[in-house]
């Protein structure tokens, strides 16, 4: 997660579609150039006992001039 945040803030377009879940992964990714991120902060964290697992996590960015926070598990 953290290696995808980073991406996201050098803006590594190839790196975060290749590690994008195909059935979410979006046909391309046009990243604003302006976007300054801000912050990763991890939530909650659950490790069932299988091989798989959940994070929360909060990512903080200004874009276009605004506070814009996005969450995923």
């Amino acid at each position: 997660m953290r290696s995808r945040y980073a991406a996201f803030v050098l803006g590594l377009n190839d790196y975060l579609l290749a590690t994008w879940h195909p059935t979410t992964r979006p046909a391309e990714l046009a990243l604003d150039p302006d976007a300054e991120w801000k912050s990763l902060s991890i939530v909650s964290v659950e490790l069932p006992l299988d091989t798989s697992g959940y994070v929360h996590f909060r990512a903080c960015f200004y874009e276009r001039g605004r506070v814009q926070k996005g969450g995923m598990y």
